[in-house]
């Protein structure tokens, strides 16, 4: 698998985005995503939407976290 021995040889480790590298990249979904569970959404709902729109895949433990640590 060419792709696959490619990365391997860029030494570089997989990764999966974090929370925090996604709202960097998207600053105007955060106040979105809390507004989602002020409706009543769930977090799993919400990283369901967040993977078919945006084809990033989070943790629903991790986006909760996120927003109680946020202060």
């Amino acid at each position: 698998m060419p792709l696959l021995d490619a990365l391997k040889a860029t030494g570089v480790k997989p990764s999966r985005p974090t929370v925090t590298g996604f709202f960097a990249q998207h600053p105007e979904l955060a106040d979105e995503v809390l507004a989602c569970r002020t409706a009543g959404y769930t977090w799993p709902q919400i990283v369901a939407q967040i993977a078919a729109d945006y084809g990033v895949t989070l943790h629903s433990t991790s986006l909760s976290s996120y927003y109680t640590n946020r202060g």
